[in-house]
């Protein structure tokens, strides 16, 4: 099913032994799209509750309730190390944190490799057929020339990004900026971010619209700027698109088509 990010981020998450709290953010791994952390806001239940839930904890979405179910009680939450609020996530706390819960090293698995799905371990590997995007995230020191600490090269290491901060990002596309991004649409069969939505209102007057993930070729978080790989005149005739409402394989399919591609669901050999 492709559901957007926000819709996820409005949903409360359980644990085992009873409700949780809300997600208050999604952080991604950019150079696969690959959603790789549910941030979770539990201050209503413990104090300082800001904490990292892997899709591999999920065991079921319940879009009626908006609840997602964690395979995790709430003590073992509790107990899990926590994320620094003014730190990037590194590559030493993701090994403790999943090896507290006995999640796998995602980063040993390689994509293509394990299984995907709710609750399953691996690499959560792309649609069928689905580009795999090159290394996108370039980070501020690439940018201006500064040397880079340990630290910065854990982040490009691991190159997991906030979704939450990506919202805003100018979207840039063969001739020029277009808009800027308002949304991502994920897939929760194998947690791809398979669209980002941008709000292309303040030029083309017009309602937002869906772009594939995999034409992304560059994310700057210097820049503050999204690059896709279309033409401004096809985004300004796509098809019309409606936040919220069910983003079907027909209009998947209409919207590769408008944009001479062939969808990830297709034989592309």
């Amino acid at each position: 099913m492709l559901i957007q990010a926000k819709t996820l981020e409005s949903y409360s998450m359980n644990a085992t032994d009873g409700e949780l709290g809300s997600i208050a953010d999604l952080y991604f791994e950019s150079n696969t799209f690959t959603l790789r952390y549910f941030v979770g806001d539990t201050r209503t239940w413990f104090f300082g509750g800001k904490v990292l839930l892997s899709p591999e904890s999920v065991t079921s979405i319940d879009p009626d309730k908006e609840f997602i179910n964690i395979n995790a009680t709430k003590d073992q939450i509790k107990d899990s190390p926590k994320p620094s609020e003014h730190e990037p996530v590194t590559r030493q706390y993701e090994a403790q944190l999943r090896d507290h819960y006995g999640w796998s090293h995602y980063w040993g698995a390689p994509i293509g490799g394990a299984g995907a799905g709710l609750g399953s371990p691996g690499a959560y590997p792309g649609p069928p057929g689905m580009m795999i995007p090159p290394a996108l995230l370039k980070n501020d020191a690439e940018k201006d020339g500064r040397q880079t600490n340990s630290l910065d090269q854990e982040m490009d290491q691991n190159q997991l990004q906030s979704i939450d901060d990506l919202r805003g990002y100018s979207i840039h596309v063969q001739n020029g900026e277009v808009g800027k991004a308002l949304d991502f649409i994920l897939n929760d069969e194998n947690w791809t971010i398979n669209y980002i939505i941008v709000d292309v209102g303040g030029l083309f007057s017009r309602e937002p619209v869906p772009l594939a993930a995999e034409w992304i070729t560059d994310i700057s978080t210097f820049d503050k700027t999204i690059t896709i790989n279309v033409e401004s005149n096809l985004v300004e005739s796509a098809p019309n698109f409606e936040m919220y409402q069910d983003f079907t394989r027909d209009d998947e399919t209409e919207l590769y088509a408008h944009y001479g591609q062939k969808g990830y669901w297709e034989d592309r050999s």
